[in-house]
């Protein structure tokens, strides 16, 4: 196993030198062999751990509604300074078109269902000859290389393609021109990989798969016993056996009435109930599980629980704020360092995804825009309606004054008085 060493040549310069055995997970992070999830079953591939509903729902929960949450430049430092959105800035065009063979949600999709599984995404920056960024390619999480060089920056090396085949050959990446985004990580490269670090779990839920599917498919009661009262050959002892399967097991045999021959009896081993409540408490149990390895709620894997419509609203925004919020500021703060320059920043917008019931949203918008803070073409805009003339005024509150400036006193007019110097006009109509 002395193969599996690597010895860091820098290290020389810099006393004795280092040596790192590579484990199982770092093959397997490089490709080289499959990632294991453990358990009962075995090592696994992604495949596998992406057949269980809940890590399948968790996952693509998390890509596509970051997918689904368009990202635009704004112009300033902070958004407390009024930042205004670039809508026409290359950046923002890149970000909703990374390249043409790609639609913004579709390469979104597929860069965080890498950092979901494997602990980090990886993407190529092609740049202009004015190092300007104009394209971005997703690569295979699971076949980059990544390292550390002798000054502790991180390096990059991705296979290189002849054709649609890989080569065998990788090549060098500057740092500059990868998007990388990592999970939660120890050391602030690769992130966990659910693969290893959830393979417990996840090799319950394989085993629970398994052993539900076993059990229906040969029969919903267990195998039970069949008694005859003579010898029987071993021929005739698979020819009963297969007939018996044949006409009773499985699904499709359950309830069908049986026919003995004689001398014949069945004896069943009957499951307690308690097994079967048992079975449907482990899956319950395990949707939880795979739920805080996303960091996500339960909800969110349609196991609703307690979840209720009045609470639906709060419960996505926890969804936006706990399981979206670290990703989308990793997401935003990459972005700021690869793809923009200063004075110029990337922002996540997540209104659709805190969108209210019909009642709740018309009562904020009537209060923003009475409020004097909201343009009534810009609540029309949230509800994708065209937008009106003269609705990109602020409306000001006839009993609102900004609080420097005196009310001017109100003054009404005098009633002519046409009668004799000192003559009052009322008592004179009297």
């Amino acid at each position: 196993m002395k193969w599996l060493t690597r010895i860091n040549p820098l290290s020389w310069f810099r006393g004795a030198p280092v040596q790192r055995d590579i484990t199982y997970d770092q093959l397997a992070q490089l490709g080289l062999v499959p990632a294991r999830v453990g358990g009962e079953t075995g090592p696994t591939s992604a495949a596998e751990a992406m057949g269980i509903s809940a890590v399948f729902c968790a996952d693509r929960v998390i890509a596509e509604d970051l997918a689904s949450s368009p990202m635009c430049v704004y112009g300033g430092h902070r958004l407390e300074e009024g930042a205004k959105p670039l809508y026409d800035d290359p950046v923002t065009q890149l970000l909703a078109r990374p390249n043409p063979e790609m639609t913004g949600p579709v390469f979104w999709s597929q860069f965080q269902h890498n950092a979901n599984i494997w602990g980090f995404a990886v993407a190529e920056i092609a740049r202009d000859g004015a190092g300007r960024p104009r394209e971005l390619w997703p690569l295979e999480s699971h076949q980059v290389r990544i390292d550390r060089d002798g000054y502790g920056r991180l390096t990059f090396e991705a296979p290189e393609y002849s054709a649609p085949v890989p080569s065998g050959r990788y090549v060098k990446l500057d740092a500059a021109d990868v998007l990388f985004l990592p999970g939660f990580t120890p050391d602030g490269s690769v992130g966990y990989q659910l693969l290893n670090t959830a393979r417990m779990t996840f090799g319950m839920a394989i085993s629970a798969q398994r052993y539900g599917t076993a059990r229906f498919k040969n029969g919903l009661n267990p195998s039970g016993v069949i008694e005859h009262t003579g010898v029987l050959s071993e021929p005739a002892a698979n020819n009963m056996r297969n007939s018996w399967r044949a006409l009773y097991g499985g699904a499709a045999g359950i309830g069908t009435p049986m026919i003995l021959e004689e001398g014949t009896k069945w004896n069943p081993f009957t499951l307690a109930h308690n097994d079967q409540l048992q079975l449907a408490e482990l899956c319950e149990w395990l949707v939880d599980e795979v739920a805080r390895f996303f960091n996500i709620s339960p909800v969110k894997l349609h196991k609703l629980g307690r979840a209720t419509w009045s609470n639906l609203e709060q419960l996505n925004r926890d969804h936006v704020t706990t399981t979206l919020g670290p990703w989308i500021a990793k997401r935003d703060a990459e972005i700021d360092l690869k793809l923009l320059g200063p004075g110029r920043h990337c922002r996540h917008i997540t209104d659709r995804l805190l969108i209210a019931d019909t009642q709740t949203r018309f009562a904020a918008w009537n209060a923003a825009i009475t409020g004097g803070w909201m343009k009534p073409n810009e609540a029309r805009a949230r509800e994708d309606l065209p937008p009106e003339p003269g609705g990109d005024v602020l409306l000001r509150p006839l009993n609102s004054a900004p609080a420097a400036s005196p009310a001017k006193p109100t003054t009404t007019p005098e009633a002519p008085n046409d009668g004799p110097p000192g003559t009052d006009p009322a008592r004179a109509a009297g």
